[in-house]
């Protein structure tokens, strides 16, 4: 399994019971459910392209799961190959193993991240421990282990150039992260953690889309509209629409919608609940509430990096990236904060003055710039200042 994959097996999630009943009906009754279209090789230009006519979200789960049945079997023949192991019979096979899952990887991420409506929730639900006990499946395979090893350590690695040595390389760093040299008991430990953080991770990312959906900001008079395009005003009419709602604006819980409204929204109370049902997505103390959540996630991944013998989560995190260890990663940071803030400092002192100015022209009392009003007058001083408006540069 590639370095991709793992980290879609550590993070991605689950299905309905009703499909896994469906299943298992047709087997009680002899018949062996038909394989999902969706699983067809991609045909076409370039190689292939994805067939997205034929996905069907409520076979999801059934895809991925003969789809790791084949990736199984192509592992099973790379650990069991009698020939000595090799760059080509070890490091090459693995790379190229686990096509058809990949192939799902391509739809399923789409679904799960653009359109994660309708069966998706229970869909990532059911498959996220799975995905982490795939990965872990097959990173503590000994003998596939062992062979990789073994061309990591032999002599034909020198041999190798300096591409073929990269592709060895990581791919034993990446056994090796994964806690191929742990113990057996700590094996069965990393397993239980790396199962229980997909749930986690799969629990975060839904209560965040729970609160994107259910929670909502809704616009009654078109006066709470004033400064907005006409194009944002059809998209709020649209939203409210969809939500059974005609004849009033909705501004939904998204950036993509939160973002142009804070931008030019003149209502500057309605600017500051659209701002606050933003950030505060998973943290209204009731079922969506994500707080006990990324305590356990912390608590997991750091026991988790120290049974792999690093310091903290950040340390394996950050080893097979650019930065290499967090040290260089907050030196860099350090780098370029004094020049970021004052930049930002200059922007919320012309900001203010922008404030000041237009409460002494009207006449009314000023006010202190804060967050859901940064973006707004952001917009005001690139105006003054470049005469650029983003909404036409779109």
């Amino acid at each position: 399994m590639s370095r991709t994959r793992l980290a879609h097996a550590a993070v991605l999630a689950m299905s309905t019971a009703v499909l896994t009943a469906a299943v298992g009906s047709a087997a009680l009754a002899g018949e062996a459910p038909a394989k999902p279209a969706m699983m067809d090789a991609w045909t076409g230009p370039y190689g292939g392209v994805p067939a997205w006519e034929k996905v069907k979200p409520d076979e999801f789960v059934r895809a991925m799961e003969l789809a790791m049945d084949d990736q199984r079997t192509e592992i099973k023949a790379i650990a069991e190959n009698p020939a000595a192991p090799t760059f080509e019979n070890t490091i090459v096979a693995l790379d190229r193993a686990g096509e058809s899952l990949d192939r799902m990887f391509s739809y399923y991420g789409v679904h799960s991240s653009n359109l994660n409506l309708d069966p998706m929730p229970a869909v990532q639900k059911q498959l996220a421990p799975k995905f982490a006990a795939f990965g872990t499946e097959i990173v503590q395979n000994k003998p596939l282990w062992a062979r990789v090893q073994a061309v990591y350590e032999g002599p034909e690695f020198k041999t190798l150039d300096a591409q073929q040595q990269r592709m060895t390389t990581d791919r034993y760093r990446g056994f090796v992260r994964a806690g191929a040299k742990l113990n057996d008991d700590q094996k069965a430990m990393y397993a239980y953690i790396s199962g229980r953080l997909a749930v986690l991770y799969n629990q975060f990312s839904q209560n965040v889309q729970d609160d994107e959906s259910k929670r909502f900001t809704v616009i009654d008079s078109e006066a709470g509209l004033a400064g907005l395009s006409d194009d944002l005003k059809a998209a709020a009419a649209r939203t409210a629409k969809a939500k059974g709602m005609e004849g009033k604006w909705v501004i939904a819980n998204t950036r993509s919608s939160t973002d142009p409204f804070l931008s030019y929204a003149s209502d500057r109370s309605l600017r500051e609940k659209v701002w606050r049902e933003f950030v505060d997505r998973g943290d209204h103390g009731d079922a969506t509430d994500n707080n006990k959540l990324i305590t356990e996630i912390l608590q997991l991944r750091w026991l988790r990096s120290r049974m792999l013998g690093y310091d903290n989560y950040a340390a394996w995190r950050l080893e097979p990236w650019m930065a290499a260890k967090p040290e260089n990663a907050v030196a860099l940071m350090e780098k370029v904060w004094k020049p970021a803030a004052a930049a930002v400092k200059r922007d919320v002192a012309a900001m203010q003055k922008l404030i000041d100015t237009e409460a002494k022209k009207d006449k009314t009392t000023g006010f202190k710039l804060m967050p859901w009003d940064y973006r707004y007058y952001a917009e005001k001083l690139r105006k003054a200042q470049y005469d650029l408006d983003m909404e036409q540069v779109k």
